[in-house]
């Protein structure tokens, strides 16, 4: 649920750490088959915000590769149509791999001071900040498909209606109503709006 409205996660989704229901219980069923397991995911980014090389919300990315190092599956294949950047977001699921019992405090600890040294602290409260705007981000399908997250500017401002329709991960043009899934025009711009201003508290430990 983001702003009071109920959605679905049927998607790659960093906003929203899995595995949700229907992975574990086809997870369950191939094990009881005799079958190797794997989760197919996306560290570093996905249609959320797919126009930068990774998200560094580390602790999302820690807590969804610590839930899946519980999972009792074989392996992860990540990345899949996006995110092949050798971001710290994968340093973290290669952690929770080597150890599954890892504390995801201890990994992020880790993790910083090998890229900042000094700076490690500022690091993690960037991240933990970043970690908590994207939770606002107004997640599902017809936003991560047709919404204009990932032109940005590139997507013209109209004077009049076009009456275009949004394309998937294409133009998205000006069809708010193609973009914002269930979520009303006023709960849409909110979300989104609280997304930058939670993401802007993330920049000034970087600073």
């Amino acid at each position: 649920q983001r702003g009071g409205i109920d959605s679905v996660v049927g998607e790659y989704s960093i906003s929203a750490p899995g595995p949700g229901p229907r992975a574990s219980r086809h997870w369950q069923f191939a094990q009881s088959a005799g079958l190797r397991t794997m989760a197919k995911v996306q560290f570093n980014n996905t249609w959320e915000l797919a126009a930068i090389p990774y998200l560094p919300v580390l602790d999302l990315v820690a807590e969804h590769a610590g839930n899946l190092a519980q999972a009792d599956i074989d392996g992860m294949m990540l990345s899949w149509s996006l995110g092949g950047y050798p971001s710290p977001n994968l340093e973290v699921s290669a952690e929770f791999f080597r150890t599954p019992d890892a504390a995801a405090d201890a990994v992020l600890q880790r993790i910083a001071e090998r890229r900042y040294g000094t700076g490690a602290d500022q690091a993690r409260t960037a991240w933990s900040r970043f970690s908590e705007a994207m939770r606002q981000f107004p997640y599902h399908i017809a936003v991560l498909y047709n919404g204009p997250q990932n032109a940005g500017p590139m997507n013209l401002l109209f004077p009049q209606a076009t009456g275009y329709n949004a394309t998937m991960v294409g133009f998205p043009y000006d069809a708010l109503n193609a973009w914002r899934g269930p979520f009303p025009p006023e709960i849409f711009a909110q979300q989104f709006d609280r997304l930058a201003e939670a993401w802007m508290e993330g920049l000034f430990p970087l600073r």
